[in-house]
């Protein structure tokens, strides 16, 4: 059974928080999403008491403060702890660096793309280094190299302790995240389902499709950069590999939703140098990644280019519509979209604000979507509130638009197809007898007997019930095989469609024939219910058309009609 729209819109917001108490509890619970369910340990940090060669002190979180990092790297040392537990290992995250660890002069570690080329486009990746309770007290060496200029190069969360409760305290501290990053696409994909359904009934200028996609892609890159997917089966390459793509892919949906909301004169041009510039962006890291072996990191200016080229052209685009529309045009295109607008252009703030601190930090950033992901989630939500408002507005604008067309196309007296509503059906048949869709139709036409009798006897009001107690008797007969239409005062019309129109119009006259009989007690005096009825098919007509058959069953109920006269006066 097919729910009514508010309670479908009903049901789909209690599944959406469904959905967020879903999350939540992952988040809370990684265990649940294969990570191993850890035995309590005690941990050991390690992320002090480092130094170089020549024992100065090291901060792992600015590994560029040591002199001439940048262009050799260094090699740093540390005492190993004494009392080591078993099944514990040295786990730590690295960011922009090759490293090799020796515990005294035996390699026990290393992660290096020349070793590892599938781990070739990365930038942190989360280490286990073996080890063992005889390790107890050895000196730890670490070799590290930074991989690219503009990234700081460090280590962080430096632990012994079990992998598996290093992963669970992981995943718990940046669940969160993920789990916004995650609710954020799924509105992403809601909004483009909501503006599928919403296109049916309204063509509005706002474009959500645009709107979704952008959304969809910035959870996408949100995911990606909190590494929790890394931690929990996906490929460190393709979740590096995404996350590039992602920034890539979402500057040219913003630049559209944000034109659907301005509506510049030129909207469509500028909307084409977008997609230009989108196109030539991805073709060119297409080159660069397939065509000479670069990697998506080493394309990523490309994506920064076309992120300011497109924060340029939104910014053209406000100017413009600021030039081309009196003030009054402008507050009232704001106002209808007061809300949405708001928690864009703080949404945007957010974006920036991680652009500037990604780019001018000095010891870079451990989360490079830190302020875009609250950012997009308030704006995701508030488009989501915008979305249900605009969704109730509509469907009680079709209910309204549903009683109005009954209204329009009703007979009120008799509650049946009024003669609009006939022209309107008759139009199309025509239409559809003359194109092949419809291969035959019935048409059967009635003329009420007695009417002006009972009007002149007992009045107009039962006149009235006179014509009412001819309508029923239509409907509850041809009624249940055609559509019945009141085109005079005393006149009807059905179509009936299909096949096998001979049975079914024959069982119809049979049961209208036997509710005149059963009818013929609801007089006005001394008048029965009487009703002449004349029946014609369009392919028995000439030309076949359904005015021809109209004319054939007319000329068909007037000779019924005298043929009732002459034996009522016999």
């Amino acid at each position: 059974m097919k729910l009514p729209i508010r309670k479908r819109t009903g049901v789909s917001l209690v599944f959406f928080a469904a959905l967020v108490v879903l999350l939540a509890y992952l988040a809370n619970h990684p265990y649940k999403l294969g990570v191993p369910t850890p035995s309590p340990r005690e941990d050991l940090s390690m992320e002090e008491g480092w130094t170089t060669e020549d024992g100065t002190p090291v901060d792992l979180g600015d590994l560029r403060s040591i002199p001439g990092f940048a262009q050799n790297g260094a090699t740093i040392t540390t005492h190993l702890p004494s009392g080591i537990p078993s099944q514990a290992e040295l786990n730590f995250v690295s960011r922009n660096l090759t490293l090799h660890l020796f515990y005294g002069d035996e390699e026990v570690y290393a992660f290096d793309p020349a070793r590892e080329p599938s781990d070739k486009p990365y930038a942190t990746h989360f280490n286990f280094a073996p080890l063992s309770p005889t390790d107890s007290g050895k000196v730890a060496r670490l070799v590290v190299r930074p991989v690219y200029a503009d990234m700081s190069p460090r280590l962080t969360d430096v632990r012994i302790t079990e992998t598996s409760t290093y992963i669970q305290d992981y995943v718990k501290a940046h669940g969160f995240a993920l789990m916004e990053s995650l609710v954020t696409i799924f509105i992403g994909i809601s909004v483009i389902v909501f503006n599928i359904a919403l296109r049916k009934i309204d063509h509005g200028q706002t474009d959500l499709f645009a709107l979704g996609s952008a959304i969809i892609f910035m959870g996408m890159w949100s995911a990606a950069v909190t590494n929790v997917l890394q931690l929990i089966g996906v490929n460190a390459a393709v979740a590096s590999t995404l996350e590039y793509l992602s920034l890539l892919f979402v500057p040219y949906p913003i630049v559209c939703f944000a034109g659907s909301l301005i509506l510049p004169r030129n909207r469509k041009r500028f909307n084409f140098v977008a997609r230009v510039i989108a196109v030539g962006c991805i073709a060119l890291t297409a080159f660069l990644c397939v065509g000479c072996g670069a990697n998506m990191h080493e394309a990523l200016p490309i994506s920064h280019a076309q992120l300011l080229s497109c924060a340029a052209i939104v910014t053209v685009e406000v100017i413009a519509a600021v030039r081309e529309k009196a003030r009054s045009d402008i507050r009232e295109e704001l106002a209808s979209h007061n809300a949405m607008l708001i928690a864009f252009l703080v949404f945007m703030a957010c974006a920036m604000a991680d652009f500037v601190v990604f780019t001018v930090s000095k010891h870079g950033v451990s989360d490079s979507a830190f302020f875009v992901r609250h950012g997009l989630f308030v704006f995701a939500a508030v488009l989501a509130m915008e979305a249900a408002r605009a969704s109730l507005m509509y469907i009680d604008r079709a209910a309204y638009a549903d009683k109005v067309e009954v209204i329009a196309y009703t007979d009120s007296l008799t509650n049946i197809g009024n003669r609009t509503a006939w022209k309107i059906m008759r139009d199309e048949v025509e239409v559809a007898l003359a194109n092949g869709t419809l291969q035959d139709v019935a048409i059967c036409q009635l003329d009420v007997n007695f009417l002006k009798r009972v009007n002149d006897t007992y009045g107009h009001a039962a006149g009235d019930r006179y014509i009412k107690h001819a309508a029923n008797t239509i409907k509850r007969s041809f009624g249940i095989e055609g559509t019945c239409y009141r085109t005079g005062g005393d006149e009807f019309t059905v179509v009936i469609a299909g096949e096998h129109l001979d049975e079914r119009v024959e069982e119809c006259t049979r049961l209208f024939y036997l509710s005149l009989d059963e009818q013929s007690a609801a007089r006005e005096g001394d008048v029965v219910l009487s009703m002449a009825l004349g029946v014609a098919r369009a392919s028995e007509a000439e030309p076949h058309t359904l005015s021809a058959a109209q004319k054939l069953a007319d000329k068909r109920m007037y000779a019924n009609k005298r043929a009732m006269k002459a034996e009522r006066t016999e």
